[in-house]
């Protein structure tokens, strides 16, 4: 993943000319931090679990909103996998990508520059690997921005079965054990 060394003067054998704050210890602390933030979020919602989200704006009863806590969560990884694809694999803020020669043989790790044109279908271009995950998260951000403020008719629901939860479980279980036929 790029981290060759840690903060007690020692490596791998690998030296890299990358960001020397990301160490063994440093990514173990950040890996802990994100963890803890989990936790406290976990704890947040079980606090307040009485929000707009699940109340209905219509009865006013405890509801699941599962368009609107569906566009909340893509609107998260969505940002997670912008910030990932443009701070991290371009090296802006992160150490880069661990890229390798066509034969596998020599490598490094390396700050790597999207690549958005054809040419960047070649199996050996890196660059598609950052640009995937900066359009996939931008994508994510526009389609969860609208999963959060806009309602789908009558209609769409009644033909996508998404009345409950239930309904929409089932769904996707008989359409995947129909593909698997």
């Amino acid at each position: 993943m790029g981290v060759v060394s840690s903060l007690y003067n020692w490596s791998l054998g690998i030296f890299s000319s990358s960001v020397y704050l990301w160490t063994y210890e440093t990514v173990t602390f950040a890996h802990i931090l994100l963890s803890g933030l989990l936790i406290l979020a976990a704890f947040w919602h079980w606090a307040y679990w009485d929000l707009d989200v699940f109340v209905s704006s219509t009865t006013g009863l405890l509801v699941l909103d599962l368009h609107r806590i569906f566009g909340i969560h893509l609107l998260l990884s969505a940002i997670a996998c912008f910030g990932f694809g443009l701070s991290h694999l371009t090296g802006l803020g992160g150490p880069g990508i661990w890229t390798s020669d066509s034969f596998g043989i020599l490598g490094s790790v390396r700050f790597v520059k999207p690549v958005y044109s054809i040419l960047g279908l070649t199996p050996f271009s890196y660059g598609v690997i950052s640009s995937n995950h900066i359009a996939a998260g931008f994508f994510g951000l526009v389609v969860s921005l609208w999963h959060i403020s806009s309602r789908p008719g009558p209609t769409l629901y009644k033909l996508c079965q998404m009345g409950n939860i239930e309904g929409v479980l089932s769904t996707s279980i008989d359409l995947y054990s129909s593909q698997q036929a």
